[in-house]
C-alpha cells in the first residue's frame, strides 16, 4: 500500500487541470496494476474489460503519474453504493512506469504521508 495516495481517472482521456475529477483513494499498487475505491453507484460506466485513464497522486512525488490502465475487476461492497476497482497498467506516460517501480520496491518512499 502507499499512504495517502489517491487516483483521478477520465474515461476517454486524462483529468485535465481545472476539471473536477473525483479523488479515489488507493487500496494497492504493484509495477502490474492497482487497486483503488470507488463509488460504483455514481459511475455505471465502471466495467470489467473498459480503459481508464489515471492519475495518479503520490506524496512522495510532485508531480503526479500518468498511465492508461484496463479494469480486470470489480469487487462491490456490500453496501453496493463503493466498489473495489482492481486494473491492470498498459501503458505509461513519461517515466510513471520508472516511478510506480520505485514505490513498490521502496518501504519508505510508499510510507511518505501528504502535507
Amino acid at each position: 500500500t502507499v499512504k495517502d495516495a489517491l487516483v483521478r481517472f477520465g474515461m476517454s482521456e486524462f483529468p485535465t487541470p481545472g476539471n473536477y475529477h473525483e479523488p479515489h483513494p488507493m487500496e494497492n499498487i504493484s509495477c502490474s496494476g492497482l487497486a483503488f475505491v470507488g463509488a460504483c453507484a455514481q459511475n455505471p460506466n465502471l466495467t470489467a474489460g473498459r480503459f481508464l485513464f489515471l492519475e495518479l497522486d503520490f506524496p512522495a512525488y510532485s508531480k503526479p503519474v500518468l498511465a492508461e490502465a484496463r479494469i480486470e475487476r470489480i469487487v462491490a461492497a456490500t453496501d453496493k453504493i463503493m466498489c473495489r476497482v482492481a486494473c491492470r497498467f498498459m501503458r505509461f506516460d513519461g517515466a510513471g512506469e520508472e516511478k510506480v517501480r520505485r514505490l513498490s520496491e521502496n518501504v519508505c518512499l510508499r510510507g511518505i504521508r501528504r502535507s
